[in-house]
């Protein structure tokens, strides 16, 4: 009982660190979750532009013969 009485100071540093570095792990890890979905949105908003141009294109493609062969 004694040991535990005078270890108690010891113990309560050390699980402050542990709280401290628990804290810091989680904050990077916040911080790499931001990151990482950041850059698949990015990527996704690429693709959703690529795929707006070629749908545009078509869609020009399309219009062209259709109005010859109502004009013509």
């Amino acid at each position: 009982m004694l040991v535990k009485v005078f270890a108690g100071p010891i113990w309560e540093g050390r699980l402050v660190e542990f709280v401290d570095i628990f804290t810091k792990r989680r904050q990077e890890f916040e911080f790499s979750l931001v990151i990482h979905t950041a850059v698949g949105v990015d990527e996704a908003n690429l693709k959703l532009a690529s795929v707006d141009e070629r749908t545009a294109e078509l869609n020009k493609k399309s219009v062209i013969p259709s109005r010859l062969l109502i004009g013509g």
